[in-house]
């Protein structure tokens, strides 16, 4: 079963960061966007390690092999 929880993270993350980046942008400190966006990638990364990490440990519990973490 494929869960939709990643998906919805990821698009708050985008969502929230694209407001974020106008606002920033129309209040004239448009060097700083770069700082939301670096924020923005650091987030996304998270979310996908993450759920790499569930992947991983599901897809070694199938094979059998002990998973600690």
């Amino acid at each position: 079963m494929i869960s939709l929880i990643p998906f919805l993270q990821l698009a708050a993350v985008g969502v929230a960061s694209h407001v974020i980046e106008r606002k920033i942008e129309r209040a004239g400190h448009g060097g700083r966007v770069v700082l939301v966006r670096m924020a923005t990638y650091v987030i996304c990364a998270g979310i996908a390690l993450y759920q790499w990490r569930i992947a991983l440990r599901m897809l070694g519990i199938v094979f059998g092999v002990h998973v600690s973490w």
